[in-house]
Parts: C-alpha cells; structure tokens; sequence
C-alpha cells in the first residue's frame, strides 16, 4: 500500500496523477464507485497515457455488477448496461495499446484486481484459469485439490470438474479456492479442518460451494484456512483455528464461513 502521507497529499494536490490514482485505488476498496470513476478519468486526463488507469476502469462495471463477466458471456447483458461495457472495452484495448505489459503491473500490493489473479500455486500443485475460460490444475492430487474428479497426481494441466466459470482463483496446503463471476466461493481438496467451508469434514475432488451464500470480491487460501472480503467489505475465515488465524476471537476450528472480529 502506498504510504499515508501519499494519499492525504493526494487530498490537496489535484494535479499530480500518480497521488489521484492511489486515491482512486482507496475510493474502490471501500465500493466508492462514483468516486473511483470520477478519479480516474481526472488521472487521465492529467496523464493521458497512464495505462493503468484505463485497465482499473475497463475492470470497474465488472466490479459495480460481479454479473457482467457470466451476463456478457452469455450474451444477456442488460440493456442499461450495455454503453458501460463498450466503454469499459475501448479502455481495455486503449491499456495496452498503452503499455503492453500493463497487467503484470500491480497497481497496489493491498489492491487486488477484481478478476485476479488468474494463477495460483500451493505446496505441491498449481491451479490456473485460462484466457478461454475453463480452469486447469496439476501437481499433487492425493486429496483432490487438482479438482477434476480424482485423486490421482496430474503431471500436466487437468481440467476443474464442474464446468464452473471462475474469475480467480487462489491455493492452500491441500486444497484450492475459487471465485465464480458471480462472486461465489467454490472448494476443492483436503477438508481435515474445514478449509473447505461447506459444512463438513470430508474432502471433495470436484468443487463444493462455500456455505452462507456469500458474495465475496476477493479470497484468500492459507496452510490449512481460507478467508474472504464480501462484497460489502466484511472479512471471513474458515478452517484450522489453533492459532486464531481465523480471527474471531476463539481457537475453534469451523467448516462454515465465521466473522472475523471487530467489524460491523
């Protein structure tokens, strides 16, 4: 995260880019939308060849409307949505026509990428969601966190069972998460301490839905833990709970979706 110090200056200094699109950036993880839009259209017209800034507002609509992705695929994007998700393709192609390199540039270590990120790596397998849309594992298979079904290790990309369309994706120890484009939470693999977050303890080959019907914007998968910010902002964590990584002020561990403390 950019220091404090940058992001208040950005506050009174409305002429330097960089400090806008940091503020941008903050306006986002708090679901600012008009703010975040208004920001980044003032970043490029300072600098109008601030790649960055045309991907963050290619990303935005999807951000607004965690639909679109499954809407547009499907071809029933909504009407009035329709003018945004044309715009929001002219400031992809204009963001690498810009820099092509611009999406391996993280605009924020604390900022992720509402679609990302598109590969993940755990102990001893690897998970990635292709350009074309079906997801692929490989590695070590021994509790099914390759995903395709079975338990035996895949030394090449094994296509995810369940023909879900997941927007990111992210590894543990033994098991593996992913978001789908609506923003459900789907897991697969070693479910000894819960990690899977379906209610139970018994480990699935294929993707199992994450109780709680949570609409998440970001996940996270620890050691033997997964954790997630709903799309209103609000963290939870399930699985292995020695230690408190699940943050809600116990040591017991919870196959099911718990609030991590002191939030509303």
């Amino acid at each position: 995260m950019s220091p404090p110090s940058r992001k208040a200056a950005a506050r009174t200094d409305s002429n330097d880019a960089e400090l806008q699109y940091y503020l941008a950036l903050a306006h986002w993880q708090k679901h600012h939308w008009k703010q975040t839009d208004s920001l980044l259209r003032l970043v490029l017209r300072l600098e109008p060849r601030f790649a960055e800034a045309y991907l963050a507002l290619y990303y935005l609509p999807f951000a607004r409307r965690p639909s679109l992705f499954r809407e547009e695929e499907r071809g029933v994007v909504p009407e009035s949505w329709r003018p945004a998700l044309e715009e929001a393709h002219r400031f992809y192609q204009r963001a690498f026509r810009t820099d092509p390199l611009v999406i391996f540039h993280s605009p924020d270590p604390d900022f992720p990428l509402p679609t990302g990120p598109f590969i993940a790596a755990g102990y001893d397998h690897s998970c990635a969601i292709t350009v074309a849309g079906p997801t692929l594992c490989w590695g070590l298979n021994e509790y099914g966190q390759v995903g395709d079904g079975t338990t035996a290790n895949q030394a090449s990309p094994a296509t995810v069972a369940g023909g879900h369309t997941f927007a990111a994706i992210t590894a543990g120890l033994r098991h593996t998460c992913a978001l789908d484009t609506n923003g459900a939470a789907w897991c697969w693999g070693d479910n000894t301490y819960g990690e899977l977050g379906d209610g139970s303890h018994t480990l699935s080959d294929t993707p199992v839905a994450v109780a709680g019907g949570l609409q998440f914007a970001y996940l996270k998968a620890g050691e033997l833990s997964t954790c997630g910010v709903t799309s209103t902002g609000i963290a939870y964590c399930w699985g292995d709970n020695e230690y408190g990584q699940l943050g809600d002020g116990t040591a017991t561990t919870s196959s099911v979706p718990v609030k991590v403390a002191f939030q509303p």
